[in-house]
Order: structure tokens, then sequence, then C-alpha cells
């Protein structure tokens, strides 16, 4: 009778032991799967201990974009629609899945290199200067790892990418183009960090006891691996790194039936993106990291019945009434402030809700930003002679505007001075407009305009 409630009691500890070492793996450790290429050339699916309290997504260089041309992934040079698509594609898929790193209590850091500036009023860049410095673990002078230079696709035009970064002149290097930020698809949560600065990249780190770092964004084979935030010099560095193989894009600067010339460039229509990633991805597997499929971290929260809140991007362009309008001068592809439309440096046309409005030529290359919030820091330069008007009712109109420096508009048959050399100013004007159009006709060059406000008072 003794042996067998000894028995019994043993068996019952045991099985108490394997439960509770079943919980304790089921609570502590979740397991996400990787991929490699073994020594024989064949893909290799590992699982891997996952600890989302110290994983990091670090999103590479997915910027926004103005000027006359769009930041183009797809065959990674300026001048194409379907460039700028395609990078908006990846910016929303890139948005869900910050959405579930952060259900899962993973760190979320943006890093739009040379763009961090126009964010400084914003919670992640105050979230990065609240940290407490870390010992930085290198002392020579940053450069761009030498790996990055094996990666294939590594050279344009005769020059390896090194040649153009880091520190490249954008106004003057990819003609037609201004970056303004990063990709408004993918929102900025308040817990977020954001920086381009490797030093201020090692204070997160260390201050979140985060070792682990999945890279997304692009350009895989340039931006990505070798800039000093980037994937080689934080696996030099003691990180475990992955490459997310499904949220990336590659950099092949060179599309199909480009006539070779910088100054005239004309493209073809044949995009090899998809192509290229995978021959880039799998020398990644080979070479530098096993790369990760960011649809398992998206169903990982799923599992767990995680809140997943997806934020929605300010890019939809809305106004209440009107008769009380708010247009807003500042680049295309940015946020929307709410209740506004915007002006891009579109010529006169039919634009939002049938509303006509514009310039008397395209100047969307006038248009700048200099802050987070567009009502506050974007605008449109002004040259002389410069024409904007609106079709609106017959009526009459209280007319503000905003900007700053110095100078002379005239509105309707008004001249008006404004501003002085420092100050922002807002005018108001009463105005009628008898034709049904409401214009005004810049005479000096060089303001800065930031936004116009149109409030219908009555009927003539």
């Amino acid at each position: 009778m003794m042996k067998n409630s000894t028995i019994i009691l043993l068996s019952f500890f045991v099985q108490s032991i394997l439960l509770f070492s079943s919980c304790i793996k089921e609570n502590t450790k979740d397991f996400i799967e990787v991929r490699e290429l073994d020594n024989s050339g064949q893909y290799k699916l590992l699982d891997v201990p996952f600890h989302p309290e110290k994983t990091a997504i670090v999103v590479v260089d997915m910027w926004g974009a103005g000027g006359l041309g769009y930041f183009n992934p797809d065959s990674s040079f300026v001048g194409t629609t379907e460039g700028y698509i395609y990078s908006g594609n990846i910016s929303k898929n890139i948005n869900v899945l910050l959405a579930s790193a952060r259900a899962l209590d993973m760190t979320v850091i943006h890093t739009p290199s040379d763009q961090t500036s126009f964010y400084e009023s914003h919670s992640v860049r105050k979230n990065v200067k609240a940290l407490a410095k870390q010992a930085y673990p290198w002392t020579e002078k940053l450069q761009w790892n030498d790996e990055q230079k094996k990666i294939p696709y590594g050279k344009w035009h005769g020059y390896e990418y090194e040649y153009m970064y880091p520190g490249m002149d954008w106004h003057n290097n990819r003609p037609g183009t201004e970056v303004f930020g990063q990709n408004p698809h993918i929102v900025l949560h308040k817990n977020d960090f954001m920086t381009d600065d490797p030093d201020e990249m090692w204070d997160i780190i260390k201050s979140k006891d985060i070792n682990t770092l999945i890279y997304v964004g692009g350009s895989t084979n340039m931006c990505l691996a070798g800039r000093p935030f980037g994937l080689l010099n934080m696996k030099q560095y003691g990180m475990n790194v992955f490459l997310d193989r499904n949220y990336n894009h590659v950099m092949h600067r060179i599309p199909h039936g480009w006539n070779g010339d910088i100054d005239n460039p004309k493209y073809g229509s044949e995009y090899t993106n998809r192509q290229n990633s995978k021959k880039v991805i799998r020398y990644f597997e080979e070479n530098i990291c096993c790369t990760l499929d960011g649809e398992d971290i998206i169903r990982l929260a799923k599992k767990k019945n995680l809140t997943v809140n997806v934020l929605q991007p300010a890019i939809e362009q809305s106004f209440s009434d009107i008769n009380n309008l708010t247009i807003n001068f500042q680049p295309q592809h940015i946020e929307i402030p709410k209740e506004v439309v915007v002006d891009c440096g579109w010529p006169f046309t039919k634009q939002v809700a049938e509303l006509v409005y514009g310039w008397q030529k395209l100047k969307i290359k006038d248009t700048y930003r200099t802050e987070f919030d567009p009502l506050k820091g974007a605008g449109i330069r002004t040259s002389r002679n410069d024409h904007w008007s609106i079709l609106s009712p017959k009526g009459k109109y209280k007319v503000s505007l905003s900007g700053s420096k110095k100078g002379k508009v005239l509105i309707q048959d008004n001249i008006v001075e404004i501003g002085d050399s420092k100050e922002n100013w807002e005018i108001q004007r009463d105005v009628s407009n008898d034709n049904g159009t409401i214009e005004m006709k810049f005479l000096s060059d060089d303001l800065l305009l930031e936004y116009v406000k149109i409030v219908r008072v009555s009927d003539l």
C-alpha cells in the first residue's frame, strides 16, 4: 500500500513538473521561423526563440517624396509614378506589421536618413532625446561597412553606391525630386523612436535592453545593409539581426530601357524588383544573416488574441463647409492636416470635391517642409508675378493669407504690403468676386506662403 502511494505521488510530481515546464515554455518563450542557406545551397528552416520585449523593428529609409519626380524603389530611380505607388504599397504593409509589433511589446525604430529634422517636435524624437546616453561601442570614424559592397547590384553607372552615400545631396543628385520625411503611410506612434544617428541608435538599444533587430524597408542592398545604424554594423557590434524578406525593396539603379544619360534619362516600362529581390535575399541568407517573414509576427499577435491597433495615415483631404475653406500649401505625399484641402503647387485645375484652384504654372518644386505639422511647417515659395486663383460663388469673402518674409501681393484689385524679414504674418482682407473668381498675384520673390483661408460672408 505504501509503495503504491509513493508511485502515485511520484507520478503526480513528475506530471506537475512537466506541466509547469510546459507552461513556462508557453508563457515565457515564443518561437519564430527563420530561413538560411546551408553549405549545399539548400534552404534550411529553423525555429528560434522569440522575445518581443528584447526585439526592435528598424524601418530604414522609407521616405516620402515631393518635387517633380517620385522616389522609385521599384526600378530605384527617379521619375515614375509606378515607383511611388510601389513604395506606398510596401509602406502600407509595414504600417500593419508595426501595429502587430507594438501589440507584442516590440520596440519600433524609424530611421529615415537625413529626414529626422522634420520631426523634432514629435514624440518619436523627444523619446530618443529623453534616453540616458550610453557608452558607444566603437571609436573609429564611422564608415559604411565594406561588406555592403559585395551585395548584388552594388554599382551604378560605373560607381559603387558608396560614391553616392552617406551625406549625399539629394537636391542635386536626384534630379527633380526632393524628399520631405518618411512615407506618410507608415504612421508614427507616440511610443516609437526615430533616429538616423548611430549614437542615438545605441542609446535606444541599451536603454530598452534590446538584443535583436529585425530590418525592414530599403534599400536592402544599400541603406538597410550599410548605413551606420544598418544591419551590417549592428551585427558587427553584437546584435542578433534578421532581414524581413517580405517587407523590403532592392535598389538596382538601372531600369530596363534607361538610355544611360544621367542628365536626360528616359525609362522603360519593365520592372524587375521582385526578381532582383530574390537574388539579394538569397545573398543575405547565404552570407550575412537569416531572414524571416513579417507575416509570422502578424500571425503571432492574432494567435495571442492581442488588440492590434493599425494607425490610419493622415493622407485624405477633408473639409466640412465649402463656404469656410482652409487651403494648405505643402509638398505632395506628406501628411495632410485635418479639415483642410491642400495645394501642392499644381496648375489651376479641378481638384478635390469639385473645387477648382491652383497656379498659372506648375510650382511643385517650390513647395517646402520644415517640421512635422504641415499646417505650421510647410508651404510654397513665390516668384514675382506668380498668379493663384480659385473659383467660388459670387459673393463677399474674408480672405486670410499666412506666411513669412516681406513683400507685396495683389488680392483682387488691392495691393497689400505684408510681413517683415523675420516674423511670420497673417493678413485678412474683405473681397468681392463679381466674376466668380478670387485671385492673388504675387509681386515679390521668395514669399513663403503657408495657407489661405477663404470664408464666404454673404451674397452680392
